[in-house]
């Protein structure tokens, strides 16, 4: 690939500093004293940095899809809880109004037998 400032050189290095790929002839100009690394190290670099990258997608996909399965099931068991809960508070009230009807009719006949 040809320099952008000097089209007849090929890039070879690219400056740290800058974050620009540049030729022999720019790293000694405009970016001496820049930290340089060769274009393919530096290309490994960012080829390692992609694969790295991915493979923390997929980690993170991976553990968001878990976490989604998990609040799932603890949604259906919350669920689960509340019809529990309500069926146990239908049988209470159930029972107290039964026996509240009792006392109302044991009440009742002995108001009548007096």
């Amino acid at each position: 690939i040809p320099c952008d400032r000097h089209p007849s050189k090929s890039i070879e290095y690219f400056c740290k500093q800058c974050s620009r790929a540049v030729c022999a002839t720019c790293m000694f100009d405009e970016h001496n004293g820049h930290h340089m690394v060769p274009v393919k190290e530096m290309g490994n670099t960012i080829k390692q940095n992609i694969t790295d990258l991915s493979k923390m997608i997929i980690n993170t996909r991976r553990l968001t899809e878990d976490n989604l399965n998990l609040l799932e099931q603890a949604r259906e068991e919350l669920h689960k809880l509340l019809s529990t809960q309500l069926k146990n508070l239908d049988m209470g009230f159930g029972d107290l109004i039964k026996k509240l009807e009792d006392k109302k009719f044991e009440i009742t006949v002995n108001f009548e037998n007096q």
